[in-house]
């Protein structure tokens, strides 16, 4: 992960990262993170980039540092129909 880079907002951090995955993985419906800082912190989005597509995970959530709880949290994708057929194969 690259370091943190601050944006136009001073209370705002870019941080970037570079993954490979296999090519027939498809695209991920969630994300765990895990917060490897001292400190919680505020993670708004995800967002996943590369040369045909653009994939978003809001997240709008506080992340507990590791040090106090090691469970990772999940982000889901933003995708409506994704999120319906879920709650539909849970109910």
């Amino acid at each position: 992960m690259g370091l943190p880079k601050a944006v136009k907002d001073p209370r705002y951090l870019v941080f970037t990262a570079d993954f490979t995955v296999p090519i027939n993985f498809g695209k991920p419906g969630a994300i765990l993170v895990t917060n490897l800082l001292s400190t919680e912190i505020c993670l708004s989005e995800i967002i996943i980039e590369d040369s045909t597509d653009t994939i978003l995970f809001p997240a709008n959530t506080w992340i507990h540092s590791k040090n106090d709880n090691p469970q990772a949290r999940i982000i889901f994708r933003s995708q409506v129909r994704y999120l319906l057929l879920y709650v539909i194969e849970v109910s």
